[in-house]
C-alpha cells in the first residue's frame, strides 16, 4: 500500500476532496483505516508521559517540594547555574550565561513538549477531532483537564499548544491547555499552600480559574471576531484532509507509514518553535540582569512600582514552581507582599516565549491582549494585597 503522508494531508493529490451531507461522514472509515496507526501513536503519547512524569518531571517538582524554603537560585532565571557568573563579571557575559543556563534548565521539558506536540499532530491528522462552533466553556475545560496532569511551565506548555491549534484544536482547549499545566498542577498548588501566606495561595488559585473562565473566553471573542468563519474553514479542510479509502495496512505497514509524517511534524514543530524559545531565553535573561527579581524588596510599592513588577512578572521566562521558590525568599528578604502577589499571579502564568507562540499560531494582536490581561490581572491582586 502506498500513499502520501505530506503535511498537512489535504495537499497531497492522492487525497480526494470531496465531501457528501456533512464533512464528517468519512470519520469512521478514516478512523477504522489507519486504525494501528492511531494505535501505534497513543502508544508512543502514552510512553513519552510516562517516561516524563515517572523519571524526570514529578521527582523533580517532588524534589523542589522537599527543598523549598531552604532552595538556592543559582541564576537570575534558573535553579541551577552550569555557567555561574560573579557579580564582577561584564553585562553582556552574564546576559550570555543566564540565557546557556535557562536553555539548559528547560531542555528537559522543552523537548518534552516539542515530541509531544509532534505526536498529538500527526495522530490528528489520522484522528480528526470534529470542530465546535465559536467559543464555548466546554473547550476551556477540556483545556484544563489536559494541561492540569502535564506539569510543565508555560513555556515547554507553548509547544503542545501550538502543535494542537495547527491540526484544528479550538483555540480555547489548546490555551487553556497552556495556561493550565504551570499553574494548576497538584504538587504545585500544594507547595504554593505550604510555603505561601493561605491568602496568596487563595488568591492566585481563585484568579487562575477566573482567567480561564472568564477572561480567556471573553478575549477569544474579542481578539477572534471571525472564529466562526475559521471554524467553518476547519470543518472545511478537515472534508478535504479525508483520504480516499483503500484497503487496511497491516502493522509493520502502519509503523513505516510513521515515519515520514512523524519526521515532517516534529521538523515543522521544531522550526516553527525552537528558534522562538531560544530568543524568549535571551530576552528574559537580559531583563533579569537588569532588573534582577530580588531588587524588588527595596521598592516603595507604588502604582508605578506596582504595575512595572506586573509587566515584567508577565514577561520573564522562569521554570515550573520557580515562580512560588523565588516569592518565599524574597518574602523573608522583606518583599512588599504587594510585590509578591503580583509576582505568584504573573510569573509562570505567562512570559514572552508564549506571547511569541501565540504571535505566530493566532495573532500579535491577540499576543498582546493575552500578556496585558495576564499583567492587569496581576496588577489588581497586588491593591488586593493591601487589603491584608
Amino acid at each position: 500500500m502506498h500513499f502520501s503522508d505530506a503535511l498537512p494531508l489535504s495537499q497531497s493529490p492522492r487525497f480526494a476532496i470531496s465531501c457528501t451531507a456533512s464533512p464528517f461522514a468519512a470519520e469512521p472509515q478514516t478512523r477504522m483505516l489507519y486504525r494501528k496507526r492511531i494505535v501505534i501513536l497513543l502508544l508512543l503519547i502514552a510512553a513519552l508521559l510516562a517516561n516524563f512524569w515517572l523519571g524526570s518531571r514529578y521527582p523533580a517538582i517532588d524534589e523542589k517540594a522537599a527543598m523549598a524554603g531552604e532552595a538556592v537560585l543559582e541564576d537570575v532565571l534558573s535553579f541551577e547555574a552550569t555557567l555561574r557568573a560573579g557579580p564582577d563579571d561584564p553585562f553582556w557575559e552574564r546576559v550570555g550565561k543566564s540565557t546557556v543556563n535557562w536553555t539548559l534548565t528547560n531542555r528537559q521539558g522543552m523537548t518534552f513538549g516539542v515530541l509531544l506536540a509532534s505526536l498529538v499532530l500527526t495522530l490528528l491528522q489520522f484522528w480528526p477531532l470534529r470542530p465546535s462552533a465559536g467559543h464555548s466553556i466546554r473547550d476551556i475545560l477540556k483545556g484544563i483537564l489536559i494541561g492540569t496532569p502535564l506539569g510543565v511551565c508555560v513555556n515547554c506548555a507553548a509547544p503542545i499548544a501550538y502543535g494542537m491549534n495547527r491540526q484544528g484544536v479550538q483555540h480555547g482547549t489548546s490555551l487553556a491547555t497552556m495556561f493550565a499545566s504551570p499553574s494548576l498542577n497538584v504538587i504545585v498548588v500544594t507547595m504554593m499552600f505550604s510555603l505561601l501566606p493561605l491568602y496568596m495561595a487563595v488568591t492566585k488559585v481563585a484568579l487562575t480559574f477566573l482567567f480561564l473562565l472568564l477572561v480567556l473566553p471573553l478575549l477569544l471573542r474579542i481578539g477572534l471576531p471571525r472564529a466562526a468563519a475559521a471554524t467553518a474553514g476547519d470543518a472545511a479542510a478537515n472534508c478535504a484532509r479525508t483520504p480516499r479509502l483503500r484497503a487496511a495496512e497491516g502493522w509493520p505497514e502502519a509503523g513505516a507509514g510513521l515515519l515520514k509524517p512523524l519526521l515532517r511534524n516534529f521538523l515543522f514543530i521544531v522550526l516553527r518553535t525552537v528558534p522562538l524559545m531560544l530568543l524568549a531565553g535571551f530576552l528574559g535573561a537580559l531583563m533579569a540582569n537588569l532588573l534582577p527579581l530580588e531588587s524588588f524588596a527595596g521598592w516603595r510599592a507604588g502604582f508605578g512600582a506596582m504595575a512595572l513588577v506586573a509587566l515584567l512578572g508577565t514577561f520573564a521566562p522562569v521554570p515550573i514552581a520557580f515562580d512560588i521558590v523565588v516569592i518565599q525568599a524574597l518574602l523573608v528578604a522583606g518583599l512588599p507582599p504587594q510585590f509578591a502577589l503580583i509576582l505568584l499571579i504573573t510569573l509562570g502564568m505567562f512570559s514572552i516565549y508564549p506571547f511569541l507562540i501565540v504571535s505566530r499560531m493566532l495573532s500579535l494582536r491577540f499576543a498582546l491582549l493575552l500578556f496585558g490581561a495576564v499583567a492587569l490581572l496581576g496588577l489588581g491582586a497586588g491593591y488586593f494585597a493591601q487589603a491584608f
